[in-house]
């Protein structure tokens, strides 16, 4: 009989019970005896019931394995998983089993593997399973990556690479530009950017212009609301918001945030004057309704130690839970040093909405114009604070600016402040800390230097990227890349204001004092994933 090439699979039949000794099994057909637990290949004759040993005077052989997890086509998996393979099956010529000994892994970001990404010696102490964790290896996010295995037994012999898996990583963020968002209705110093924020499911997105004329008001400002498509990634506007008892130069829209569930929205409108305290600031809480998404003013605040000059509402940022709001006022004067600045966190009953100032956070360090507070940031479990200091003077620069990292116990509500991080290039003006914004694993935080001069164009701003360890996120992070604007402009403000979506997939960076048609200071919105 001439030689036959297999060119598909082969299902091998395995017997457990008493029933092999009564199977007929065609001419050559193998199949396996595991009656007494150790696998023995037998093959038959088309007569005999239960065969005859398949290799009673040749060399036995391995099954070739199966990657068993991550699932073949699988998505979203972590950049450190487990890969699982399925147990060793080998015969050896007296018909016993084979003793698995090593294994070698390799993972490729090719179908071919023409090219490795990673791979192991013989590793002897990860038979059928490894997690890329404990091996110290870490793959990049949003890519696509494809993994095989081979066994070894204690003789010596070894299979053949295993059918491949391909499997896709969680997705990442590698700053490249999707769109530009501008107003419909722009406006000379509209400041369209000057804060931005998007929802959890990054379906919703508030942008601030602070400086937009209304009713006859100078610098009144505005929220422009807009309805994210998740498909197309298309913005449409749903509406705007005005204050409701809007002032010329209050600067409604000089910060934004909503919380996860999209039910509660906060806009500060720091230049507001409140008495006969001018620029003391507000901050304005509105409930959305889910269904119709018409917002409904709940409360405004104010500071309890209200200062003129002051710029209470700043900046802003709610918890996802709605629990917690810290409040930014970075012009506000203490300890004899004017415009130090200073945070205000506050609890929310969760039945009552009622508003409760827990405590007031001051730099260990202020500065005179420190500007404590232009920026805050809180990460949804509420155990991390970045505070943002864009005045500050660092290695005799100044107004560089430098950021604040706190760790928050839950229980107790007490701050701890973790680290000081200042830019990796800093500059005279460059004001890194204007803006900052945090995934909400903890893994990926971006700030904002917004004066920073970039590729001969001088305070046309900059954004870096660090990763940080989302188990301690408050230690010391990696720069992992900055970015620019595609189209820079002199004094275009770029990374004047930023926000993550929770997954990072996303990031929006204001651009809140960039010119187009004609308009000087009108503002743009850059996206990026």
């Amino acid at each position: 009989m001439g030689t036959q090439t297999i060119t598909s699979p082969v299902s091998i039949q395995v017997f457990t019970d008493n029933t092999i000794d009564s199977y007929i099994a065609d001419d050559r057909e193998l199949f396996i005896d595991k009656r007494n637990g150790s696998p023995i290949m037998r093959v038959g004759d088309g007569v005999t019931p239960g065969g005859q040993p398949a290799f009673p005077d040749v060399v036995g052989g391995i099954a070739t394995p199966t990657i068993l997890t991550p699932a073949d086509g699988s998505t979203g998996i972590v950049t450190a998983p487990v890969i699982t393979a399925d147990s060793m099956l080998g015969i050896k010529p007296d018909g016993t089993a084979e003793t698995h000994d090593g294994t070698y892994w390799e993972i490729s970001t090719v179908a071919n593997f023409g090219s490795i990404y990673w791979q192991s010696n013989l590793d002897t102490n990860n038979l059928t399973s490894i997690d890329l964790s404990a091996a110290g290896i870490t793959l990049d996010k949003s890519t696509v990556y494809y993994v095989r295995v081979r066994y070894v037994s204690a003789s010596g012999t070894s299979s053949e690479w295993s059918p491949i898996t391909s499997f896709t990583t969680e997705l990442g963020f590698n700053g490249i530009e999707l769109t530009q968002i501008f107003p419909g209705d722009p406006q000379t110093s509209g400041f369209f950017g000057h804060r931005v924020t998007i929802s959890s499911d990054g379906t919703l997105a508030l942008v601030g212009s602070f400086g937009y004329d209304h009713s006859g008001l100078n610098n009144a400002g505005k929220v422009y609301v807009y309805d994210i498509d998740p498909v197309t990634g298309i913005w449409t506007e749903q509406r705007q918001i005005t204050a409701s008892d809007a002032q010329a130069g209050a600067g409604f829209g000089m910060s934004v945030c909503i919380s996860d569930d999209k039910y509660i929205a906060v806009v500060g409108a720091a230049g507001h004057t409140t008495s006969s305290y001018t620029a003391s600031g507000k901050v304005y809480v509105y409930d959305i309704d889910p269904t119709t998404g018409a917002w409904t003013e709940q409360r405004q605040i104010t500071a309890s130690d209200i200062q003129a000059q002051a710029y209470f509402g700043i900046s802003a940022t709610i918890s996802n839970d709605k629990s917690m709001v810290l409040i930014g006022s970075h012009t506000y004067n203490h300890s004899g040093l004017t415009d130090a600045g200073k945070v205000y966190v506050y609890g929310i009953d969760p039945v009552t909405g009622y508003w409760t100032e827990q405590q007031q956070i001051t730099a260990s360090d202020a500065q005179v114009n420190g500007n404590f507070g232009a920026s805050v940031c809180l990460s949804s479990d509420k155990t991390l604070a970045i505070i943002g200091s864009i005045g500050f003077n660092t290695s005799g620069l100044t107004e560089a600016g430098k950021v604040y990292v706190y760790n928050i116990n839950t229980t107790t509500n007490a701050w701890t402040i973790a680290q000081m991080e200042g830019s990796s290039s800093p500059q005279i003006n460059g004001r890194f800390g204007m803006s900052i914004s945090v995934s909400d694993d903890k893994s990926l935080i971006a700030i904002g230097a917004e004066k920073h001069d970039v590729t001969g164009t001088s305070n046309a701003g900059l954004v870096y990227i660090y990763d940080a360890d989302p188990l301690n996120p408050a230690a010391a992070w990696s720069e992992r890349l900055q970015l620019a604007a595609s189209d820079p402009q002199v004094n275009g403000g770029f990374g004047y204001s930023l926000s993550f979506l929770p997954d990072k997939s996303k990031l929006l960076v204001g651009s809140g004092i960039y010119d187009y048609s004609g308009l000087v200071d009108a503002g743009k919105v850059y996206v990026f994933k």
